[in-house]
């Protein structure tokens, strides 16, 4: 991690915030069906762990009690010392708009007693930015409303053509890329015969954690079937907008990411992992990659750099990342930039409240989830955890946390390993499964 005049848990928490998690947003997705919207709000009270006192937590999915209770131990705080408002259910539309009415309004305004308050967003879309402006209070790293050439970058490069624009102009490595802008033009583009790759990957230009991401098989279909296998593989995005990326499929081999945080002090990366994609959707990430990634983390922290130094001279602050993939031979491309905060966040915010700013001189973590084969409850799990002596020692700073508390809705146990090597990481993940009968 680069050194920094100001850590990151300082930067953060310099004034009393609005802990918004809009995880449901424009920027992630354009249109958010209904099953994704909930797979999103429902692990949100994990936000919890990243609170300190005096901050409001407003999350799109009600709390558990056990949850809450757990995780204000976890972190040593106290019951009352952070407000939380929280849906009855879980919302499924952009968190924002929670709060056009009168009374949810009303109940956000009053919670702002104080002054100095700022609102720490998940993700900087236009309804949260007005939220934030009716309110009266900056987003966090503004001094006052954030300036429109800000908030165009922001739609940019949640895009995946936008990326690839900047990244080019920049110098980074990125696979070539055709945007089109309907399912139409993706078959014209097919029949034409100016495709050199046999097959190639459809990415919706505005979406997250590899939703609607298709296969286009040209060899298979280049002599007859082509414009039915085109409509068939478009049949599930007949609901988003059009717009779409078109690039080459490369298998990749590893899928390193990298997070930086930029403030007025400038950026900072605040760590690098490898994250796990099964079937192209992201579900978790071992951090840091191991001794074998060397020269690859090197590489992409020099890309992850180079492009938060873009970000701070045209005034963009907050979180970011940038993704990447690795081919067998050792060539990397970037893939996306997620210009918000990622399913990492919180979790690197709570691994340096548990040990340390620096923590990854004696630490390594990992998280994911998985479905059980049957029912339980939290507090079920938790006691299996410390019964089995695999829940977290705050002594040994050491052990299995519970990340969130979804199991009413999907069955699945979050956990996050946190050991003193990957491999005693990996290790802890290898007793889960064997104390715990994973459905997957």
């Amino acid at each position: 991690m680069m050194p920094s005049p100001v850590k990151l848990l300082d930067r953060i928490t310099a004034r009393p915030r609005v802990v918004f998690v809009n995880l449901v947003n424009e920027l992630m997705i354009a249109k958010a069906p209904a099953d994704y919207a909930r797979r999103m709000a429902i692990v949100t009270p994990r936000e919890l762990c990243t609170c300190f006192p005096g901050d409001v937590l407003v999350i799109p999915c009600p709390i558990s009690e056990v949850f809450k209770n757990y995780c204000l131990e976890l972190i040593g705080l106290d019951a009352g010392s952070v407000t939380i408002i929280a849906t009855p259910e879980p919302y499924l539309s952009p968190l924002a708009t929670y709060f056009t009415g009168q009374e949810q309004f009303a109940r956000l305004k009053a919670a702002l007693c104080g002054d100095g308050f700022a609102l720490d967003c998940f993700a900087p879309d236009l309804p949260t930015i007005d939220l934030a402006n009716t309110l009266g209070v900056p987003l966090l790293g503004y001094d006052s409303q954030v300036p429109a050439s800000a908030m165009a970058i922001y739609y940019l490069l949640n895009t995946k053509a936008g990326f690839k624009q900047i990244a080019k102009e920049l110098g980074l490595p990125v696979l070539d890329g055709r945007y089109c802008a309907s399912p139409e033009n993706v078959y014209e583009l097919a029949r034409s015969g100016s495709l050199r790759h046999k097959q190639y990957k459809i990415k919706p230009n505005r979406g997250s954690n590899g939703f609607g991401h298709l296969t286009l098989d040209v060899a298979a279909h280049e002599n007859n079937g082509l414009a039915e296998h085109v409509k068939q593989l478009f049949n599930g995005l007949a609901d988003q907008p059009s717009g779409f990326v078109l690039e080459p499929f490369v298998p990749f081999v590893d899928s390193p990411s990298v997070e930086i945080h930029i403030s007025r002090s400038g950026p900072m990366l605040t760590y690098t992992c490898s994250m796990r994609v099964p079937g192209g959707s992201f579900s978790g990430m071992l951090t840091p990659p191991g001794q074998e990634h060397a020269k690859m983390r090197e590489q992409l922290d020099a890309y992850g750099l180079k492009f938060g130094e873009y970000l701070y001279r045209n005034d963009v602050f907050g979180f970011c990342d940038v993704d990447a993939g690795v081919t067998e031979n050792g060539e990397m491309f970037l893939t996306e930039t997620n210009l918000r905060k990622t399913g990492g966040t919180y979790l690197d915010l709570l691994m340096r409240r548990l040990v340390a700013d620096d923590y990854e001189k004696t630490h390594s973590w990992l998280a994911d989830s998985h479905p059980l084969q049957s029912q339980m409850s939290f507090a079920d799990v938790l006691d299996r955890l410390v019964s089995e002596g695999l829940a977290y020692d705050a002594s040994r700073k050491r052990g299995v946390v519970l990340t969130a508390d979804t199991l009413q809705w999907d069955r699945r146990v979050r956990y996050l390993c946190i050991g003193h090597s990957a491999s005693d990481a990996l290790d802890q993940e290898t007793l889960l499964r064997q104390h715990f009968q994973f459905a997957d």
